[in-house]
Order: structure tokens, then C-alpha cells, then sequence
């Protein structure tokens, strides 16, 4: 994970290099989940053996929200 972010922040000019906030930005984009990444894992997701309903209904729904917001679609509630 460091080679990654380190390869992000290199990338960067000497000037970009040096505002936080740039290179926090950069670091969270080569980070970011992709929708399709996120579409995958929610229809893919399986309870496991430890974990209470609760907790997978909790993670199926952080998947899906995920993989809505990525897409741009407005949920109705």
C-alpha cells in the first residue's frame, strides 16, 4: 500500500508536492473505489460464519451505497 502512495505522490510536480491538500487529493483518488469495483463486491458479498444478520445487512448496504453514489444514480427514500 506505501508503494502505491508513494508513486502517487512522486508523480507529482515539485509545487503539488508540497500543498497538503493536493496531495492528500491525489493519494484518495488512487485509492478510490471504482463503481464497477463496488458493484462486484456488494454481488458478491457472503455472510460469514461469525457475523450477525445485523452486521452483514450493515456491510450489503455500505457495499450498495458505494456502488450508487460512484454511479451517480439519486436513491428515493
Amino acid at each position: 500500500m506505501v508503494d502505491k502512495a508513494l508513486k502517487t505522490f512522486l508523480a507529482l510536480d515539485s509545487v503539488e508536492s508540497q500543498d497538503y491538500n493536493k496531495v492528500r487529493a491525489a493519494i484518495l483518488k488512487a485509492y478510490a473505489v471504482v463503481p464497477e469495483q463496488s458493484r462486484v463486491l456488494f454481488r458478491t458479498i457472503s455472510k460469514q460464519s461469525q457475523e450477525t444478520y445485523g452486521e452483514f445487512a450493515f456491510r450489503l448496504n455500505t457495499h450498495f451505497n458505494r456502488w450508487i453514489e460512484g454511479t451517480s444514480v439519486q436513491k428515493r427514500l
